[in-house]
């Protein structure tokens, strides 16, 4: 998951660098960053079927504990709602080991 994270992540920076001249990917709003995501998936996609690659797609898991991850460190610059926070990014992390262990059947 990581290697498609930080693939995914230099595709949205230079798509978004690119159609914001003199803004840094690293001060994007976080409802851009999703957006450019999406576009870097569909680009990844794209150019790995010119070059011949397979694209796979991350695991459900994996997604889910990225998603924990960032609302644990959203939670982190919350004061009143921090708790809420916290124990939704508790709760995607239980959907996580949930998924692990759905998939750990089909093995």
């Amino acid at each position: 998951m990581a290697a498609h994270a930080d693939r995914r992540d230099a595709f949205a920076q230079r798509i978004y660098e690119y159609w914001n001249p003199g803004s840094r990917w690293s001060e994007a709003h976080p409802d851009d960053v999703i957006a450019y995501r999406a576009d870097a998936d569909i680009a990844m996609t794209a150019a790995d079927a010119l070059s011949g690659i397979t694209y796979t797609p991350p695991e459900r898991s994996d997604i889910y504990r990225e998603v924990a991850d960032r609302l644990g460190a959203y939670a982190g610059t919350q004061k009143d709602d921090a708790p809420i926070v916290a124990r939704m990014a508790d709760a995607v992390r239980e959907w996580a080991d949930w998924a692990d262990s759905f998939h750990a059947g089909d093995a």
